[in-house]
């Protein structure tokens, strides 16, 4: 941490609200999401977790939440984690089309 190499990506809070109405429609589903990133010696960036968000389903309920860690097996495909990233990625395309282009 002292050495500033952690890095987040939230659109947790940007997301939620609209969340639940997004998945009210047919054939629609959508997470709010948190991306945990490592500033690696090459200045790249490694994905260390994804956390995808429900919001409550109750007023008094908690929000479902899940963290994702890449494979440590990369030679058999994870579904959930190429999900997960995929959920991400329309977060920040989303978001940068809503906050850089409205």
């Amino acid at each position: 941490m002292s050495h500033k190499k952690l890095f987040v990506a939230d659109y947790h809070d940007a997301f939620l609200p609209f969340i639940a109405r997004i998945n009210s429609q047919k054939d629609r589903a959508q997470y709010a999401t948190r991306v945990l990133f490592f500033l690696r010696s090459d200045n790249t960036l490694k994905v260390l977790a994804i956390e995808l968000v429900l919001p409550r389903e109750t007023p008094d309920g908690e929000k479902i939440s899940r963290v994702l860690t890449p494979p440590r097996d990369t030679s058999k495909t994870d579904y959930l984690w190429e999900l997960a990233k995929v959920h991400v990625t329309n977060n920040d395309l989303s978001a940068h089309q809503v906050f850089s282009h409205l």
